[in-house]
């Protein structure tokens, strides 16, 4: 059915308004997509992203065509797509009228006569796209071009804000899932005690984190010789043929989801496998995404994990988290397991060091200082280690300044370094800083930071960067006594702490921004009630102390005349006369002043009402002022609604009562009150035929004392306006005019309809 303009502006009006409430990207982008979808009917709507590789499709509308959503969900759309370049070449919104789906290269898309996207663009990169496609027509209308643009630019102001909420909220789930699984691999640990097969662990902690996946099949390999042979491994493969073929092993160096993770040491994601690579393609017809894990690096290479997905799948940021802090945790895991066997009562006082760690990372609610974050760091790292020493470093005005020290130092060494700290280019600490990557010395080069005549307590260092939101703050140094290398299990457990300290560090700062937010909220807030209560002085004040002198000069004015009477001077009478009705307007004022000051002082107390009830009062008070006015009412039907029913009384008042008061003298007078529902409020407005008003002065109206009539005209204080704003803001409302010179005026305010907003 087709829409009339005044609806589709609604519709979106109302898109606008909800997506300014949403801080979800998938849901603002759901909004926009059906918002698209409703003021285009029968249009398909797809929301895209573009990564480094290709644009992977995110929200789509339900009529897409199943084989178009596959391939999409599947493989997405290469970057050198035709509509894709060129959206990225241009930054435009492009509007493709007589679409060609082979000229185009996007499979599937035949039956579209015409394609719109419209470019997200962040700085100057374009960085997503909503694309809209319709069977039904072969060229856009410009109707349709605006309300795409119109659309498209709303989507891409929210979209940046958005996208930073839904960055935290990925970071956050990383950074459960990385507290999960150490919390996993913990509790494994703990149980292997006594165990003597790694393989337990293995499977142990693939059926725990294939909980967390779609439906999967995970399997452990190491290289024996020529052949990958299969260790542990959890849930049917899907094909018996392929299961016996892995339980004989398969040749290394011909398996490249298994050698590549082996030969880089990085993790290999496949999203779209491809089936042919490994085994015969008939064999993994079945497999959609494979992630590949190496366990371990380097010398301490152990084998490779890897996870198979038997369901369309692309590899989430926290799953990848999840399965890189397994593997890591795996090799650290696996290494600990044999250095249990041993030495037992070694490996049990590692254990409590790292349920000490855990704790440490539960306790960051209660902590937000740096440097004590930092120091009980190295407790714990230290405990993980033979005796040693760790300083935690920060560079300051070119050199590098000790901030934390937790162990045994030598204090000529101490008082050195805290007096002169180590120039900023010495190796120990440039190396790690410039490469970013911690760095391992067996055994310490003397002289290299400090004179050699100087005396180094410690024979083997290592110094790894700290992070805070990414970025290096500082170095933590670790040495230890005597001249040990570092194995990788000694690595793993530096990195890995490294690693929980700077998540630990995020948090606290987070933490102490809200804080210090929390905290400047709290003195403005009080900064508010300080002047709230000076300001409710003043007007006590100022209205006792203004009333008396008034007071006076009319009851001596008063007196003047009186006195007059037997000598009449018609001048000094007309003098007078003029200060009396100075009184009586100063007096007025200082009214005025304090009912504007009750206003927004005064407690609310909402409760549904029916407005009809006050506006018949409101009538009754205007003919009361206006006895002689002749007034043609036209009252509209009224709702009922939350509110106030003391101030909403005085704002209908005043609005009817200057309906009123402006009248224009040449014809009959004409006030029509109404009201209307809107999107999640009611609008009341008055509207008369008198004098009316400059519209360039609409926004002065509602000011404390501001008249666009002379007093000589039309009678006022300038205040009653600006006690309707006051009243209607604090009901959560706005209130606007609108008018001509000679044609009239309409005032109007609006109540929300949902929960209470008063202030």
């Amino acid at each position: 059915m087709t829409q009339t303009h005044g609806e589709a502006l609604d519709l979106f009006v109302a898109f606008t308004e909800a997506a300014g409430q949403i801080t979800d990207l998938d849901d603002l982008a759901h909004l926009a997509l059906e918002t698209l979808r409703t003021l285009i009917p029968g249009a398909n709507v797809a929301f895209t992203e573009r990564t480094p590789t290709h644009w992977q499709l995110r929200q789509w509308t339900d009529n897409l065509a199943p084989d178009l959503l596959a391939m999409a969900q599947q493989r997405g759309f290469p970057l050198e797509t035709p509509v894709f370049a060129e959206l990225v070449g241009t930054g435009q919104p492009s509007f493709v009228d007589g679409w060609r789906a082979a000229e185009q290269a996007v499979a599937h898309t035949e039956q579209f006569q015409a394609v719109a996207h419209y470019p997200i663009v962040q700085g100057s990169e374009v960085v997503a796209a909503i694309g809209l496609a319709v069977t039904d027509q072969h060229v856009w209308t410009d109707r349709q071009k605006a309300i795409v643009r119109s659309v498209g630019r709303s989507f891409s102001l929210l979209y940046e804000r958005v996208r930073v909420t839904d960055e935290l909220r990925v970071q956050q789930k990383e950074a459960e899932a990385r507290t999960q699984v150490l919390e996993l691999l913990a509790n494994l640990t703990a149980k292997l005690t006594t165990e003597a097969d790694d393989e337990v662990l293995i499977q142990r902690a693939q059926t725990q984190v294939l909980a967390l996946l779609p439906p999967s099949h995970a399997a452990y390999w190491e290289p024996k010789g020529k052949l990958w042979r299969l260790g542990a491994h959890v849930n049917d493969v899907g094909n018996a043929e392929l299961m016996a073929m892995m339980r004989a092993g398969v040749p290394v160096g011909q398996i490249p989801t298994l050698d590549t993770p082996w030969e880089t040491g990085e993790a290999l994601w496949q999203d779209d496998y491809a089936r042919d690579t490994d085994v015969d393609a008939e064999l993994t017809q079945h497999v959609y995404a494979v992630a590949s894990l190496p366990i371990g690096v380097g010398p301490g290479q152990r084998g490779v994990i890897n996870f198979s997905t038997f369901e369309p799948h692309r590899w989430s940021a926290p799953e990848r988290a999840l399965l890189t802090t397994l593997a890591r945790g795996l090799w650290l895991a696996l290494d600990r397991t044999a250095a249990l066997r041993r030495q037992r009562d070694e490996a049990q006082k590692r254990s409590q060091a790292l349920e000490a760690f855990a704790l440490l990372s539960r306790d960051l609610a209660a902590e937000t200082d740096r440097y004590a974050l930092i120091r009980r760091a190295q407790k714990i790292i230290l405990s993980l280690l033979p005796p040693g020493s760790s300083v935690y470093w920060e560079l300051e005005h070119h050199s590098w300044r000790p901030k934390t020290q937790v162990g045994e130092y030598d204090p000529v060494m101490q008082a050195y370094l805290e007096e002169h700290g180590l120039p900023e280019d010495a190796p120990g600490c440039a190396v790690p800083w410039r490469s970013g990557e911690p760095h391992y010395q067996d055994q310490y080069a003397l002289g290299t930071d400090v004179s050699s005549d100087m005396h180094v307590p410690v024979d083997t260092t290592a110094m790894l960067p700290v992070r805070v939101q990414g970025q290096p703050v500082g170095l933590l140094g670790i040495g230890l006594f005597g001249v040990q290398p570092w194995t990788w299990l000694d690595r793993t457990v530096l990195e890995t702490a490294v690693s929980s300290l700077n998540l630990m560090l995020d948090r606290a700062q987070g933490v102490a921004a809200l804080a210090e937010r929390t905290a400047e909220l709290e003195r403005t807030n009080a900064e508010l009630q300080t002047s709230n209560e000076e300001l409710e002085a003043f007007t006590y004040s100022a209205s006792h102390d203004l009333r008396t002198p008034i007071r006076h000069i009319k009851g001596f004015g008063e007196l003047a005349l009186k006195a007059l009477r037997d000598t009449p001077n018609p001048r000094v009478e007309r003098h007078l006369g003029i200060v009396l009705s100075a009184a009586d307007r100063m007096t007025a004022l200082i009214d005025a002043m304090l009912v504007l000051s009750r206003a927004g002082q005064a407690e609310l107390h909402v409760r549904p009402l029916a407005l009809d009830l006050l506006v018949a009062q409101a009538l009754r008070d205007a003919e009361i002022e206006f006895p002689h006015m002749t007034v043609d009412w036209q009252i509209g039907p009224l709702p009922t609604a939350p509110a106030d029913p003391v101030t909403i009384q005085q704002v209908l008042t005043n609005l009817l009562s200057n309906a009123v008061k402006y009248a224009a003298s040449e014809r009959p007078l004409q006030v029509h009150l109404w009201a209307e529902e809107r999107p999640g409020a009611w609008a009341i407005q008055v509207r008369d035929n008198g004098v009316g008003f400059d519209p360039l002065y609409a926004g002065k109206l509602f000011g404390v004392f501001q008249r666009l009539h002379l007093q000589e005209q039309f009678a006022g204080t300038g205040i009653g306006l600006a006690t309707v704003r006051r009243i209607v803001t604090r009901h959560g409302g706005q209130v606007w005019a609108e008018g001509r010179p000679g044609e009239g005026a309409t005032f109007g305010f609006t109540r929300p309809t949902g929960p209470s907003q008063v202030r």
